[in-house]
């Protein structure tokens, strides 16, 4: 009699077990696939992903020129002393040109020991170089050549590099971004005609990228007097994602 009340129990617990796995995977089916409103059968939304691209190309309105002088002397100290005299010159020289000297900055201040070229630089040291560098910001371009020449004929031996760039590209950035709109709208209306569709609307779109490339020119440029220099022109790139639903 006991045995048999203890199976009764055990065999009761199974099925409350049963039925409550079955309960949870009902919920979990329903739970996953909802119905759709009204009753129907989910319909997923029909899109065209493109990317639209921008470009205008805008006139630099600003420029930074780097000057440098290197000297080499027997001694450290004479070669840090002349180097330092020399860009106090050329400091006092791009100034006298009619640049704030707030738009002058320091860039590199080096000293290194020179060895006989046939030691392979583990010889006894001959000399010493001192390298000094500045970048000089020049927002009247028509300026640029006048620095040049006066850094140059206060004793700078070198025109390290000369850089393009805008002062404020935020309108430039956002008739960028404008064209890329219109070149994602153009996109997807074409995709849509080819398809044999119409009817696209904009479902979402984001900014992807939008970028204002330098215009560089790197290298020793030698000065000459009245220096002709050209900015021409940079480009301003804008990049956006859009989905269309059709």
């Amino acid at each position: 009699m006991r045995m048999r009340m203890r199976w009764l129990e055990w065999l009761a617990a199974g099925l409350v077990a049963i039925t409550a796995t079955w309960a949870g995977a009902a919920y979990s089916q329903s739970a996953q696939a909802p119905p759709a409103p009204g009753g129907g059968p989910m319909v997923r939304e029909r899109t065209i992903v493109v990317t639209g691209e921008g470009t205008v190309d805008v006139t630099p309105d600003r420029a930074t020129v780097a000057l440098s002088v290197i000297v080499q002397r027997p001694t450290a100290r004479d070669a840090q002393q002349q180097s330092a005299s020399t860009m106090a010159q050329i400091v006092r020289a791009i100034v006298a040109a009619g640049i704030p000297q707030t738009e002058i900055r320091t860039s590199t201040v080096s000293l290194y020991p020179q060895h006989r070229p046939e030691s392979g630089g583990t010889g006894p040291i001959v000399g010493y170089q001192a390298v000094n560098r500045v970048v000089v910001t020049v927002d009247d371009i028509s300026r640029v050549g006048q620095v040049i020449d006066a850094g140059v004929g206060a004793g700078a031996d070198g025109v390290d590099s000369l850089n393009w760039s805008l002062r404020d590209p935020t309108a430039s950035r956002a008739q960028a971004l404008r064209i890329a709109v219109q070149n994602a709208q153009a996109t997807a209306n074409a995709i849509a005609s080819a398809a044999g569709v119409g009817g696209v609307r904009l479902v979402r779109i984001e900014q992807t990228s939008a970028f204002v490339y330098p215009r560089q020119a790197v290298g020793v440029i030698q000065a000459a007097p009245a220096t002709p220099v050209l900015p021409g022109t940079m480009p301003v790139d804008a990049q956006v994602r859009a989905v269309f639903a059709f």
